[in-house]
């Protein structure tokens, strides 16, 4: 027993003494390697640091507003230029002490609020390391506020057009074609057709800047952005007489009407070449609209309209009567086509045909075709002269302005303010309810009237032709794209 207990006894002091003397070799061992790590890590932190200290944060030249002065509701665009010297990626953040912004990365929109004053925008540019913030003031001043004059030199009678860059086409009696700087009024480039010959309508312009124009009631144009001539006179289109501007088509066509033979022509937007077409029609009847999704309508003689959709044949387009029109159909954005039988009655059909409502009968004569408002009522000029206004759900419709001589249709802007005329020199906003926003914003001495209905840019700025051989731009609100 006595022998048992002992052998146990050393068996366990040996034990003990081995663990002892593994224990005590550790310390060293693990101490060598700790030591190796934090070598390592130390190197890593140094080499970070180093790293970071290269690091060079992005370089912010300026933002810069389009439009350093806008209205209160106005839109500019702004933008940063910025770049990284390590070639790093770069984000953007927009903020603004008032107002609203829309969009992201390099450039952006920004619309004014509602009270005039001095607002700054900023950006923070940062390459994930180092942000750097930059910011420009803009001014909003009251809509309505004159920006420029332009002078032309000859009286200007027909409306201004807006191109996609802003510029103002105007075109004078004496076959000139201006384009305006819509920043301050400058003079870009003036296009004058052969012979002088006299525009019959405003310009319109195209997706690109193309503008064409009509002269002499028989010759169509497309001039190039840069003011040089890009084809014309075609020589598709007879010598008869057209009847309305051109109309531009998703599908690269331009459509011209020939109201004499009542015959339709389509032309290549880039050369100008093309031919008659929608000839198994019993004639053209109105200036063809181009309707969402690029979706044309034509009217031909027998008072039918075909909408005829991208890539659509005539024989499988969609035919709605449109009896006794006497101008071309309004187009809503869901389809529904509005237009005027007999001068008197406005009627409204759903894309399929079917009847909207009952007429609604104006017991006045409309004197130009239906305008369609931002939330979808249409607006009817009358001779008397009127505005009606008429809810596209109900077909209920009432008297629009209190102002007595409104001398053109209305024109919409894009925040939904209605721009009328007054006669014979006052310029007015109303909001789409009816209510006065600004006005008047008239002519200055000498002149004494408003030759056309105003432009209006997707900025909000308006331009309207005065009697004194001017354009006007004034200030004028908008809305986020």
């Amino acid at each position: 027993m006595k022998r048992s207990a002992l052998a146990a006894l050393l068996l366990c002091l040996c034990a003990g003494a081995l663990c002892a003397g593994l224990s005590l070799g550790r310390p060293g061992a693990v101490k060598k390697r700790v030591s190796k790590l934090d070598a390592r890590a130390a190197a890593f932190r140094a080499a970070g640091a180093a790293q970071a200290a290269l690091n060079q944060p992005p370089v912010v030249s300026a933002v810069t507003a389009a439009y350093p002065t806008v209205a209160a509701g106005g839109l500019t665009s702004i933008s940063v230029s910025a770049l990284d010297p390590d070639g790093d990626t770069l984000s953007y953040v927009w903020s603004s002490t008032a107002g609203a912004i829309g969009g992201t990365g390099a450039s952006i929109n920004w619309l004014a609020p509602s009270t005039a004053g001095v607002y700054a925008v900023a950006c923070a540019v940062s390459d994930g390391k180092n942000p750097v913030s930059r910011s420009v003031s803009i001014t909003a001043v009251p809509p309505g506020t004159l920006h420029w004059k332009f002078t032309a030199s000859a009286n200007i009678s027909l409306s201004p057009a807006v191109g996609p860059d802003g510029t103002v086409y105007a075109a004078d009696d004496t076959g000139r074609l201006y384009a305006i700087n819509p920043a301050d009024g400058s003079q870009k480039w003036v296009f004058t057709t052969e012979n002088s010959d006299v525009l019959n309508f405003p310009p319109v312009v195209g997706g690109d800047g193309t503008v064409y124009v009509v002269a002499a009631g028989t010759k169509t144009y497309a001039v190039n952005p840069d003011g040089g001539k890009k084809w014309g006179p075609s020589p598709v289109v007879p010598a008869n007489n057209i009847s309305n501007r051109p109309v531009l088509n998703p599908d690269g066509g331009v459509y011209i009407l020939d109201g004499t033979a009542h015959a339709l022509y389509v032309l290549d937007q880039a050369t100008g070449l093309g031919q008659s077409t929608f000839t198994a029609l019993s004639g053209i009847a109105q200036p063809p609209v181009t309707g969402p999704g690029g979706t044309l309508y034509v009217t031909d003689m027998l008072d039918n309209l075909y909408s005829v959709a991208p890539g659509q044949s005539l024989s499988n387009a969609s035919i709605i009567s449109v009896p006794a029109i006497s101008y071309p159909p309004a187009i809503g954005r869901d389809g529904s086509v509005y237009w005027e039988d007999n001068l008197y009655d406005l009627n409204a059909s759903k894309p399929d045909g079917s009847a909207k409502w009952s007429p609604y009968s104006t017991a006045q004569t409309i004197a130009a075709p239906p305008v369609i408002g931002a939330d979808g009522a249409v607006y009817v000029f009358t001779a008397t002269p009127d505005v009606l206004v008429v809810s596209s759900v109900t077909g209920s419709g009432q008297s629009f302005t209190s102002l007595m001589g409104v001398a053109y249709a209305p024109v919409i802007g894009p925040d939904g303010s209605v721009y009328l005329v007054d006669s014979p020199g006052d310029l007015y906003a109303e909001s789409p309810g009816g209510a006065f926003k600004w006005g008047p914003a008239g002519v200055q001495a000498p002149a004494t009237a408003i030759n056309s209905a105003p432009a209006v840019s997707a900025g909000g700025a308006v331009y309207f032709p005065s009697d004194d051989n001017k354009i006007y731009a004034v200030y004028g609100a908008s809305a986020l794209p």
